[in-house]
Formats: structure tokens, C-alpha cells, sequence
């Protein structure tokens, strides 16, 4: 009987109906290379061509708030739009209908 949580050995994958190849032994090899160090912090506080600091005008057209701290964005660009109402004044959500003023 092979160990495998340390010998090389194929497994069936059901979700491609494919046999892959496992090596959990190698996660046992030290690792002994190159370390990088990072660049110094130098960005800039404020950027005055930058559409998401404080205070710029946005891609949409509207200007931020002059925010100090965290402040959330909506997307300018989303991949999906708003839910719109149907005939019936419903907006359909995912399965669900929700009642839109």
C-alpha cells in the first residue's frame, strides 16, 4: 500500500473525468531562493490626475467627496447593470421579485 501523503500517484478527477498526477512529496524540498526586497513606499498622497482621490472628478463625471479615511466606490464600470422593473413592477433578482417604488 502506497503512502499518499508522500508518494507520487494519480488520482481521478470526476469533474474533468480526467486522471491527474499528485506529488505531495515535493512540498518536502527546501526552499532556498532568491528573496526579494520591496521598493520603498514613496507614492504620492494626493494625485491630482488620479479619478478615485479625494475631490477629482470621477470616470462617470462625478466628483468625489473630500474623503479622509476609507470610502467605498460604486462601480463606474460594472460588469452587470441594475436590476430594471418588469410590466408588473417588479425588479427580478436572481429567482426573486422584489417591490420597486
Amino acid at each position: 500500500m502506497i503512502d499518499l501523503t508522500d508518494q507520487p500517484h494519480r488520482r481521478f478527477n470526476p469533474l474533468i473525468e480526467e486522471w491527474v498526477l499528485v506529488s505531495p512529496h515535493r512540498t518536502k524540498r527546501p526552499w532556498l531562493g532568491q528573496k526579494e526586497i520591496l521598493p520603498p513606499d514613496n507614492r504620492p498622497h494626493y494625485d491630482p490626475s488620479c479619478y478615485l482621490c479625494p475631490g477629482n472628478i470621477r470616470a462617470n463625471g462625478e466628483q468625489n467627496p473630500q474623503y479622509d479615511s476609507t470610502y467605498v466606490f460604486v462601480n463606474d464600470f460594472a460588469a452587470l447593470l441594475a436590476p430594471e422593473p418588469d410590466a408588473r413592477g417588479t425588479a427580478f433578482l436572481g429567482g426573486q421579485s422584489r417591490d420597486v417604488a
